[in-house]
């Protein structure tokens, strides 16, 4: 426990939200502007805050120093333009963690729920996501934005943003799948039926058991996969605590049940894709990156649901256990994403 990491964590959780109700009221842009400059403090100025934090300062001193690296010709362009400056990592990350907010909030803005996104940002993992996993992390706010235009069938609006992602993170070549599968609708009961059964199936350890076999069946990579199988599992420490996975067990199948009034919206589908592919891919590392996509629609998805949707007692009970188990990551230094103890560079001048 860090007292100092759990007082800063409220206290800009507060603030936050509390500019999210000022504005929500009254629609002046002053108070985006300052939840903006508050949250590029926050993230933008971290220091050695995020389990990546490290290999991302590597992986700027690998092209400062004029070598090839694997990242995405996006995420390249971004650390060349910082290479030639005294500590230039320190830009790279202040740059993208200033865009990865700016469209999360306005995202927020579009669906008219900031106070409630604000809240959600911090309790709903995200805040720890982007302050670890940047590249992904900002490519999850350009589907947040982008997920409105396949909602109104501009699917090539929708394409031509996927695309320009894919500079960032190539994981988010996947998303050019929704395009075609946006039909899919189900009963809001069916999917808590199906998500009950994947978790079921991946307590008992089913999808770990069966998935290296079938894998193994196909010519050349099988045979690769054999060879590194221990490398492509989550690791204890990677998938967090088991309270982390029964907490959105139960989340996820407790917004099921109750999400008839949204059943028809396909980024509720969409989302309900992602909690079950979850359990089904829980114990895989690279195939549960891809799944965070569809799990992170959430944001919008919790958010809509209280304000338009459910009764006052059941949006507050959710709000609480959401609360609660925020709470518990911060004072216990949980979660899967490494961050804390928080430390800022402002601290150090």
């Amino acid at each position: 426990m860090d007292a100092i990491t759990i007082v800063i964590y409220n206290v800009v959780l507060t603030i936050c939200v509390s500019l999210g109700v000022f504005y929500d009221k009254s629609k002046d842009r002053i108070f985006l502007y300052i939840i903006v400059l508050l949250l590029f403090i926050f993230c933008g100025l971290r220091y050695y805050v995020g389990n990546d934090y490290e290999n991302y300062i590597d992986t700027f001193n690998t092209i400062k120093s004029g070598y090839d690296s694997y990242v995405e010709p996006g995420f390249y362009i971004l650390n060349k333009a910082f290479a030639s400056l005294p500590d230039g990592h320190f830009f790279v990350f202040a740059v993208i963690s200033f865009a990865t907010i700016l469209l999360y909030v306005r995202m927020l803005v579009k669906f008219d729920i900031v106070a409630l996104g604000m809240f959600f940002f911090f309790t709903a993992e995200y805040i720890f996501f982007i302050n670890d996993i940047i590249r992904q992390g900002f490519t999850i706010a350009m589907f947040l934005n982008s997920i409105i235009l396949l909602r109104n069938n501009n699917v090539i609006k929708y394409t031509i943003s996927t695309l320009s992602s894919i500079a960032i993170h190539y994981s988010a070549v996947v998303l050019l799948l929704c395009s075609f599968i946006k039909r899919v609708r189900l009963n809001n009961y069916v999917w808590a039926v199906i998500m009950t059964i994947a978790g079921i199936l991946y307590k008992l350890g089913f999808f770990k058991a069966v998935f290296p076999q079938l894998i193994a069946l196909i010519p050349y990579y099988g045979e690769r996969y054999s060879r590194i199988h221990d490398g492509v599992y989550m690791e204890e420490v990677e998938l967090g605590s088991g309270l982390g996975v029964l907490f959105k067990y139960i989340t996820y199948v407790f917004v099921a049940l109750n999400g008839k009034k949204m059943a028809s919206d396909i980024i509720f589908n969409f989302f309900m894709i992602g909690c079950v592919l979850n359990f089904v891919f829980l114990d895989f590392f690279l195939p549960l990156r891809i799944v965070e996509y569809l799990l992170y629609l959430k944001l919008i998805v919790y958010c809509v649901m209280i304000r338009s949707y459910w009764r006052i007692q059941t949006s507050v009970v959710f709000l609480c256990i959401h609360l609660i188990y925020f709470e518990y990551l911060v004072f216990t230094a949980g979660g899967k994403h490494g961050g804390f103890p928080y430390d800022n560079i402002l601290f150090y001048f």
